[in-house]
């Protein structure tokens, strides 16, 4: 009885504590690769082609749209941050590409979470996507370095970029879970993930090349971007 009510204590502590402490460690690795990695990189390939407050309000929505998934790695994975993500690397300075996007998905946590997110969850999350960005923006570059990024090594370099970030958003949000409910299909969720990503980078390619032609059929990308993700949405439920 003793050792059941000590291990259910332990349980309990462990519960609560894990997502701040990984919030902090998340946070110090992020401010690390941002320092060592992500300060000096240039500007916008492609300046004065975009605002920053419309990348405030894609990653806002892109938030939105798993707000209530906390728990649900599958439902992450689908997150369309990757897309604003590509489209970002190419249109705005590193900087702007961090502040919009962490100050869009505090915005949208605060909005949807507010009385329901722990603090540690809610700084986890941010934290997260962050130093996913900061370790895409590094690799974008380096694997860019000096080279022309409207051709095909361009994309690939957003398509890996987009791909990692959202990786350490699944291993993060995993490792952050109590080890008891560590049962879900990791290889099924990676899968998932990939493709959307993959799918997600190549709408951001797409938007990115016709906005380059100052094209408005631009702004018809929204239809299979969010009809892709209302689907792949409810296949996860």
């Amino acid at each position: 009885m003793l050792t059941d009510s000590v291990w259910q204590v332990r349980t309990w502590l462990g519960g609560i504590t894990r997502p701040g402490i990984m919030a902090v460690a998340v946070a110090a690795l992020g401010a690390l690769v941002y320092a060592s990695g992500v300060r000096g990189l240039p500007g916008p390939l492609d300046p004065a082609m975009a605002q920053l407050w419309v990348f405030f309000f894609i990653f806002v929505v892109a938030e939105l749209y798993v707000a209530d998934a906390r728990d649900r790695s599958e439902i992450i994975a689908l997150s369309p941050h990757e897309a604003g993500l590509v489209v970002g690397l190419f249109l705005l300075a590193p900087g702007e590409l961090l502040l919009a996007q962490l100050a869009g998905a505090t915005v949208a946590l605060a909005v949807v979470s507010f009385g329901r997110l722990r603090p540690g969850v809610f700084a986890l999350r941010v934290g997260t996507l962050g130093l996913g960005t900061c370790l895409g923006l590094v690799v974008f570059h380096a694997i860019l370095r000096d080279a022309d990024h409207t051709g095909p090594l361009g994309w690939l370099a957003a398509i890996v970029a987009a791909s990692l970030a959202a990786t350490t958003s699944l291993a993060v949000g995993y490792l952050s879970r109590p080890r008891h409910r560590h049962d879900e299909p990791l290889l099924v969720t990676a899968a998932i993930g990939a493709g959307a990503a993959l799918a997600s980078a190549s709408i951001g390619l797409a938007a990115v090349a016709l906005a380059r032609n100052y094209d408005v059929a631009t702004i018809l990308l929204i239809i299979p971007f969010v009809a892709c993700a209302a689907i792949l949405r409810g296949y996860a439920s």
